[in-house]
Formats: structure tokens, sequence, C-alpha cells
């Protein structure tokens, strides 16, 4: 189930200009919206080859001068916050850090201010030999997730701003069906969930366009865009995967060529019927036309969805035991199973992210992850926030106390 993308059913299917169409259902969305109102104004045009890879640097309003310290001083606040747990060198860090941001971050340079300059002075702090702090990599690891954490809220430079095309709804964009098959049908995609869900409850059965009712609900998957603001580019490359494992279907095995292939061997036997032949002689010359259609059919196929895979095996190699987690006491460490494909360390970090948080060792091959926190304590809290089974990019996660 999608996050981010509605499915939208039984949309008119004109006007046929996509620009048209889009202002169109925001008016009919919200009638104050700019863009329905002034059809001079150019509709924001979204290319995802031109965003970060890193999602967290999109930005839906440009922050202005006079509001820059104030950004900074929460997002400040939030990450000492953060370091409450982590070790003295850490947190050295990171008081060294702010104290020279202090000193230069404000109105006047935050808009020329980069990840490129917070991480160089990040790096001059870590090498100090004046602090001589001697970081591990466990702490170097903590410090890098820190920064990132920091760096979307005051790099300021370094955020591409996106202009959605609905503030009030926060609809970052429309794309229609274009098959006439399914050319009444269209996906909003929104900032963020809740946003998707608000809207999705307050127009179902209740938004008109040309005199029809539109049937609202969330997509079975998110749209490209809706990848891209959940994950970034790696979200993505997760549906484009998807997308290029579905199996091909044959061409004469849909409805459409069944009833093609019966209508023109009809036809075949009336030609023959017309020329005075047995009826034995007609059953045999349209059977070898049969035979010849799906001949000619399967050499024009790619041997490559020829091949009949058995998938009972493949299915079965691929699932992998569940470890019983449930009987194991209070741990700091605990066993995550039957992850997401694809799922990268930064991603179980930030579902994991709470307070005593120390690391994740993540096992690809298994799809586990060990997460560590500094107490079992600590540990106990994240299970009971987030359950023994817990929802994530179409999988049931498994949560429990590592042995």
């Amino acid at each position: 189930m999608a996050e981010l993308t509605l499915h939208l059913a039984k949309m008119p299917r004109r006007p046929a200009s996509e620009d048209t169409f889009t202002r169109s259902l925001l008016s009919a969305i919200n009638p104050n919206n700019c863009y329905a109102r002034n059809s001079d104004l150019p509709l924001p045009h979204l290319e995802l080859g031109a965003l970060p890879k890193d999602n967290r640097r999109i930005s839906y309003r440009e922050i202005g001068m006079p509001e820059a310290p104030q950004v900074y001083s929460t997002a400040k606040t939030e990450v000492l916050r953060r370091t409450l747990n982590d070790s003295s060198n850490v947190k050295h860090v990171f008081e060294a850090l702010f104290k020279q941001l202090d000193a230069v971050y404000n109105a006047d340079s935050a808009p020329q201010f980069t990840i490129g300059n917070l991480r160089k002075m990040c790096r001059q702090i870590e090498r100090s030999p004046t602090l001589n702090l001697n970081l591990t990599l466990l702490e170097l690891q903590v410090v890098k997730r820190r920064l990132r954490h920091l760096e979307p809220k005051i790099c300021t430079k370094s955020q591409t701003h996106l202009f959605l095309l609905d503030q009030r709804f926060k609809i970052v964009c429309l794309s229609k069906a274009t098959c006439d098959h399914y050319n009444s049908m269209a996906f909003l995609t929104f900032s963020d969930h809740e946003a998707a869900k608000k809207f999705a409850s307050s127009f179902d059965g209740k938004l008109i366009m040309g005199g029809r009712k539109i049937k609202i609900s969330f997509a079975t998957q998110d749209s490209l865009v809706g990848g891209y603001l959940l994950s970034g580019k790696r979200g993505v490359d997760r549906l484009l995967s998807r997308k290029a494992h579905k199996e091909p279907t044959l061409g004469l095995k849909t409805g459409t060529d069944k009833n093609q292939s019966k209508r023109q061997m009809r036809r075949l036997r009336h030609k023959l019927a017309l020329k005075g032949l047995d009826a034995s002689v007609i059953q045999e010359m349209v059977h070898k036309a049969v035979q010849d259609r799906i001949s000619s059919s399967a050499a024009n196929t790619p041997q490559s969805e020829l091949k009949t895979k058995s998938p009972e095996p493949r299915d079965n190699k691929k699932k992998r035991a569940v470890a019983e987690v449930a009987i194991n006491p209070p741990n700091k460490v605990l066993l995550v199973q039957n992850l997401p494909p694809g799922a990268q360390t930064d991603d179980i970090s930030s579902i994991f992210a709470a307070d005593g948080f120390i690391e994740v060792r993540l096992v690809g091959v298994r799809n586990l992850a060990f997460v560590e926190y500094a107490s079992a304590s600590h540990a106990s809290n994240v299970v009971s926030k987030l359950g023994s089974s817990y929802k994530w990019d179409g999988s049931t996660i498994s949560i429990g106390f590592a042995k």
C-alpha cells in the first residue's frame, strides 16, 4: 500500500491536454488555487533526474533571511538533545562545532551556507591537535549521523526547493494515465502521509469534476515521485526494480487476443465453406492455422520470456525462517528480522533512533540487523513503541531481543 500516492478513479477523459486537465482538477479541489485561477502561471515541472540523491535536502518553502537564525537555534537544540547519551568525544565535537557556528551563522551568511562548509568545519574539529579527541570508528559514525540530521536544516544553499501544486493540501504532483483503457484514472502524490490521508477522507465521493464524483483511495504502490520523497534515489531505484521484475505476459494469453483469434478462425471457416470443402478438411486446415499462429508467436517472443520457471522452489529458497525471540529476556541489543530488500543502515537508523541509540549492524544477505542501545531499558522502550511486528516498505519486520 502506498504512503504518499492516492489513486483517483472515474475521472473525466477530457480535457486531453495534461496542463488543462491539471488546472481543472486543482480548481475542483481548491477554487483559490493560484494555478487554477491564473492559466498563464506555469505549472511547476518536477524532474527526478535533477533532484539530489538525499531527499532530506528537499524543502517545500524557501527559508527567508530573518527566519534562518531561529531555524538554526531549533536545529541546534535538537542535535544537542540527541547527543545526551553519546560518548564524551561526540559531545565535545558538537560543542566545538556549535561554538564556531554561533560566531559565523546569521541571517546574512545563511543563504550562502553549504553542506560542504559544515562538513569541512566538522572534519577540522575531529582532527584538531588542540582537542586531541582520537575518535573511534563508531564515534565517527555517530558524528556523521548527527551531522546528517543538521545539514538539511541549516545548509540553505544546498537545499532544493520544490514548488507544490497546492500549498493548502500539500499536493506535490499529478500523473494522469495515458493508456486509452485507463485514461479515466489519475494519481496524486503528497508531501507526507498525513496530508494524503486527510485528503482521502475529506474528498472521497465528494470531489466532483466534469459532473463526475471521483473515487479516491490509496494506490497499491507509490509513484516514482512518492518513492523519492520517502527514500531518495534509492526509493526510485526500488520501484523501478519492482517494475522491471514483473513477469511479462505472452500475447495469445490476453482476453483481447483470444477473442481476435476466434473471430479470425470463424472467418476462415466461412471462406473455406463457401469453396465447398468438406467439414473434415475445413477442421484440419483451421487446426493447422491455429498451430502456425502459436508457433509464430513463440518465435517472436524472447527466450527469456518463454522459459518456464517453477516459482515454488524459488520462493521457498528466498523465504528464511524467522528466529523465535519472544522468549528471550530483555537485552540492550535488538534483533530485527525480515527486512525489506534493499534496506540500508541509514533507513534502519531513522526508524530505531531513540534515547540510548548506539548503532545498527546490518546483515544484508540474511535480511536482518542488530540494533544496539546503551541499556536494556532503552531497547525495551523501543520494543514497546514499535511492537514486535512493524510494517515497513511492504514487509512486516520482526522486532525482539537478541540472545
